[in-house]
């Protein structure tokens, strides 16, 4: 049976010297409700290293914004990312959020270095998680459960679980290129309808957790670090999206000194 994306090429938007001459390809896997753009400080900072990277617009999402099919799944996701990094060769992966669980599922074929910035279980967010975050936020949750777009009433919600309530970031620039997800979507990634389970392989693996993020809790993080087999990173204070704000460029660093380590 075909599915919603079996005729799309996946999107990559590159940056960095030419192949022939990248000290290694990277491939960086956006989130949720996001796009592309939220990698627009952390990619050319990693390009400037001397690394190709290549960033991966998922269907409907950033840029490439149109009406998912309700049907659309987290498989057809993971199909698109693993058809990217399988056109680079042997990328280094780099998944936030919802990118990081996509990371797992392309692990599951392929063994690849791995980042996984406050990434989402491979078994999913998870039954308390959801309920936690569904009680202190209902109707904007429900909202969200019904693939609805994002609205300028929900950025006061939407700073306090992504960004922290500190946070200075410019949540009206960014609200109209915030995507809606397709309802099936949601209900994989939060309550593990759809798993990814890739093997503990040989490539090295890191894990960046943010110590106030509400839903990565730091005992899933140690978890999810051991089953994969990756080093843990907590970083204190730091929340979801924790490399959009990062002033002092400790994810930058972190993730530049894994990529000079990888073989």
């Amino acid at each position: 049976m075909a599915r919603p994306f079996d005729h799309i090429k996946p999107r990559l938007t590159r940056s960095g010297p030419d192949p022939a001459r990248a000290r290694a390809e990277v491939l960086m896997i956006h989130g949720a409700w996001a796009g592309a753009f939220c990698f627009a400080d952390l990619a050319p900072a990693i390009a400037r290293e001397g690394f190709g990277v290549n960033c991966l617009e998922l269907p409907g999402h950033g840029e490439d914004r149109w009406d998912l099919p309700a049907s659309t799944s987290l498989r057809d996701y993971a199909d698109i990312a693993r058809r990217a990094a399988a056109s680079l060769g042997r990328p280094v992966l780099v998944g936030h959020s919802m990118g990081g669980w996509l990371a797992q599922k392309v692990l599951e074929v392929v063994d690849l270095p791995a980042v996984f910035l406050a990434p989402a279980p491979g078994k999913g967010v998870g039954l308390s998680v959801s309920a936690r975050l569904l009680a202190r936020h209902l109707k904007p949750a429900l909202r969200v459960f019904q693939g609805r777009q994002p609205r300028v009433q929900d950025l006061p919600l939407i700073r306090k679980i992504f960004f922290g309530e500190h946070s200075k970031m410019d949540l009206e620039e960014l609200l109209p290129n915030m995507a809606p997800e397709p309802p099936l979507v949601v209900l994989e990634l939060m309550l593990g309808l759809v798993r990814a389970t890739p093997p503990k392989g040989k490539a090295p693996r890191l894990l960046v957790a943010g110590a106030k993020d509400p839903f990565l809790p730091l005992a899933g993080a140690q978890n999810l670090a051991r089953n994969l087999g990756a080093r843990l990173a907590v970083l204190p204070d730091y929340p979801h999206a924790l490399f959009m704000e990062d002033d002092s460029g400790l994810v930058q660093r972190l993730l530049l000194e894994f990529l000079g380590n990888c073989p």
